[in-house]
């Protein structure tokens, strides 16, 4: 311990590294070099690409030196190089190991890869702070092969069923904070999302343009900015009274056969004034992605808004609705 401190007070810095160096150099020259490590940034849960799109998976390796590679794929080599480029042509989910050998040793990785169907309102050219709610003569918004109902009465600016939106979380109290999500952007800082107006005697099933049934992967849901406000401030124009202890807002996500059986349910929380302690009262303010794949055969879907306050608005915003197939 005296000899470092005397060091440091009496040697110049190029000078102590010049007696570190001579002092432990000789112990370094016989270091073995470790076995190759494998990095990659794979999302939880593995990609994610539509038909026809580009994936470059490229490996990052320490301690790559005279390496040979191997993409193995259902116990076939399908790629002997370090990069593999991937342009599926059908939905499918592939489990793709990638795999290193060197004389310093071996190392791999699990690599997923799911062909999706991906529907997130993107394709839809919106001008800043906009909304559209009327489908045209469609009677609904089209995206991928999802069809999202909507009926609009532009002289009266009503409308039912879906509407797309751009305007995220702002100060605005009034009504039509209806239009916005009750966030900073769409999804995964997507720009535009879809909003849904629920009504318990109107039928607004999403379905599918291709008449078929699916699997399902998941979506994506976030309060929308008025519901948000009125649980936590309530609404005075029209008299409606700000959330208390023990109110709740839901949604339950229900999907259906080509028959019209159901085929599954999921519920989600939105609002909750449940818990004893105000400090645990939850009002969704981000989106959150719902697990739907235990839902397969699956024809329409239905979101269907429950609260304990009758008065409650009924709005919800969705993004990222995605199929397996």
């Amino acid at each position: 311990m005296r000899f470092s401190i005397l060091i440091r007070q009496f040697l110049s810095p190029s000078v102590v590294l010049l007696m570190v160096y001579w002092l432990t150099g000789c112990q370094n020259v016989d270091k073995e070099i470790p076995a190759p490590k494998i990095y990659m940034n794979m999302p939880q849960g593995g990609y994610e690409m539509e038909v026809n799109d580009t994936l470059l998976l490229e490996p990052k390796i320490v301690y790559d030196y005279n390496s040979t590679y191997q993409w193995i794929e259902n116990g076939m080599v399908i790629h002997e190089k370090r990069d593999l480029e991937l342009i599926p042509q059908k939905h499918e989910t592939r489990d793709i190991l990638f795999k290193i050998d060197n004389p310093q040793g071996s190392d791999q990785y699990e690599v997923r890869v799911g062909v999706i169907i991906l529907s997130n309102f993107e394709k839809f050219v919106l001008k800043e702070n906009t909304v559209v709610f009327d489908a045209a003569t469609a009677g609904a918004f089209s995206d991928r092969i999802v069809l999202y109902p909507n009926q609009a009465d532009l002289v009266k600016k009503n409308w039912n069923g879906y509407a797309i939106s751009n305007r995220v979380s702002s100060t605005k109290s009034d009504s039509t904070a209806i239009f916005h999500v009750n966030a900073s952007s769409g999804s995964a800082k997507s720009k535009n999302f879809g909003i849904y107006h629920y009504q318990p005697d109107v039928k607004n099933h999403i379905v599918f343009a291709d008449k078929k049934t699916h699997h399902l992967k998941s979506i994506d849901i976030c309060n929308n900015l008025f519901t948000a406000q009125v649980a936590k401030f309530g609404f005075e124009k029209t008299g409606i009274e700000k959330f208390v202890k023990g109110d709740w807002l839901e949604v339950e996500i229900t999907a259906y056969d080509a028959q019209g059986g159901l085929v599954g349910s999921k519920k989600e929380v939105l609002v909750d004034y449940r818990p004893e302690k105000s400090t645990d009262y939850v009002i969704l303010s981000s989106w959150k992605t719902v697990d739907l794949s235990a839902f397969d055969g699956v024809a329409s879907i239905d979101l269907i808004m429950k609260s304990s306050k009758a008065d409650t608005p009924t709005y919800i915003c969705v993004d990222n609705l995605k199929l397996f197939n």
